[in-house]
């Protein structure tokens, strides 16, 4: 087996297109918040607070698959765990080490980004543990989780709590939210989606709301209206693809399209801030492509 051929089965696992939508919560909870991009200090520290939120987000994601398995089994038998792929040992140690890496990278970074990992690590477990199987709880906790994971960069900022980082959050959360209930129609035959425009609509009133209450001006705000118009048309286009004889693995397919336009609602967040905000939005904007093409390869099945 070739070093290429050990490691598919890890990226399924961590479900690689996925892991590039992470770094983006801190970032754009950063500069919601008023963060500098200005000195080494700042950015060094904020490049923690995406290595923890990256880390705690894999963490979440071998658990799920962990506390999966008997589900698994029925409904997705090609998943590494359950297929045999990577051992169940190999996958409870990955998980720990994430786990701890993610909580000590934060703590490395001060004491209040550490207050929210530990409370990102907590809504980890929650759903993994207990919400997730809940028809409204868990896809709730599910956007508890990114919110919190946008304000691991938030805790960085001067104003943390500032009117404007709390809209991003509610607006991925509601976002996040909506994708989830949605996600739970692409193992079923007959697939109840009367809830696929709520995306839509969650983005569309969060993008609107954080654009009225933004400081910024000139650039800021008008990279925001480009970015922000690319993910609704995102969100629209994946919507309308969905249709009353949509089956399972189109909804899937749907869900992951919905999952990679959070790159451009965190490009639309960190954009406002103008300067190199602009040029980070345009980072996490062009990251739409590879994701596109690694989706293709390592979506979990």
């Amino acid at each position: 087996m070739t070093p290429k051929t050990r490691l598919h089965p890890w990226f399924s696992l961590l479900r690689l297109p996925n892991l590039l939508t992470v770094p983006g919560d801190p970032l754009a909870g950063y500069i919601l918040a008023g963060g500098s991009l200005s000195g080494f200090h700042d950015l060094s520290l904020l490049f923690l607070g995406c290595l923890s939120a990256l880390f705690l987000y894999c963490f979440g994601l071998i658990q799920n698959d962990l506390t999966d398995m008997d589900l698994d089994r029925r409904e997705r038998p090609s998943r590494p765990i359950v297929s045999g792929a990577i051992s169940v040992p190999a996958a409870f140690a990955a998980m720990a080490a994430a786990g701890l890496a993610g909580t000590w990278i934060a703590l490395s970074a001060g004491r209040a980004v550490f207050a929210a990992a530990f409370v990102l690590f907590v809504l980890i477990n929650a759903y993994n543990l207990w919400a997730k199987a809940l028809p409204i709880r868990g896809p709730a906790f599910m956007g508890a989780c990114r919110a919190a994971s946008l304000f691991l960069g938030a805790a960085l900022a001067p104003q943390p709590a500032s009117l404007v980082s709390l809209l991003g959050a509610v607006t991925l959360f509601s976002y996040i939210t909506a994708v989830s209930v949605l996600s739970r129609q692409e193992t079923r035959s007959h697939a109840d989606l009367s809830a696929r425009f709520y995306p839509v609509l969650a983005l569309g009133l969060g993008l609107l709301a954080v654009y009225v209450f933004q400081d910024s001006t000139g650039a800021g705000r008008i990279a925001f209206l480009v970015f922000g118009a690319a993910a609704l048309a995102n969100a629209t286009q994946t919507t309308l693809s969905i249709g009353p004889g949509t089956g399972p693995a189109e909804i899937q397919r749907s869900i992951g399209k919905f999952l990679r336009g959070l790159l451009l609602m965190q490009a639309a967040f960190a954009s406002s801030g103008g300067g190199w905000g602009i040029l980070l939005g345009a980072i996490l904007a062009a990251a739409v492509f590879p994701a596109s093409r690694l989706a293709q390869r390592f979506a979990p099945s």
